[in-house]
């Protein structure tokens, strides 16, 4: 829902009225038949806490040189979750 409302989907609306698999399948992030659906990858990476834990070292490493790009110091924050969130955070 975080997602769905930061984009300005008209999902949003209809969620409260679907259940989490239908609003799933129009989203099309997960497939397969109704008595055993699975997430597909775009899923797994926009929507779960840690798509690291299925694509490994999935995150955005952002290394930072005070002194330009020839000096010995630096500072490095690493961003992981959710890709949306990787991605608002790192910005």
């Amino acid at each position: 829902m975080e997602y769905l409302r930061e984009v300005g989907s008209a999902l949003v609306a209809e969620a409260s009225t679907l259940s989490v698999e239908a609003l799933d399948r129009q989203m099309n992030v997960i497939d397969g038949p109704k008595e055993s659906p699975w997430p597909k990858n775009v899923g797994l990476l926009f929507f779960n806490e840690t798509p690291d834990k299925f694509f490994p070292y999935t995150q955005i490493d952002v290394v930072w040189f005070p002194d330009g790009a020839g000096g010995d110091r630096f500072d490095e924050k690493i961003f992981k979750g959710p890709l949306a969130r990787m991605k608002t955070r790192a910005d």
